[in-house]
């Protein structure tokens, strides 16, 4: 599991595509991708926005 499963898991679970996710936290399709296949990481500027509208908190984002 991890950071890139819960990305996923909670944007599927919202009924969010990739690009609404990335519209809402503001940055680009291609990085949402890349976070959800633990090819990049969200910047810790981003964290607090992404667990907002993915309904969760960072503690939940980060859980193994």
């Amino acid at each position: 599991m991890g950071l890139a499963h819960n990305i996923a898991d909670l944007r599927v679970t919202a009924g969010l595509t990739q690009q609404e996710l990335a519209d809402r936290v503001g940055v680009s399709r291609s990085a949402v991708a890349q976070w959800e296949t633990d090819r990049g990481s969200p910047q810790s500027k981003r964290l607090p926005k992404l667990a907002e509208t993915l309904n969760t908190n960072l503690q939940t984002l980060f859980q193994e």
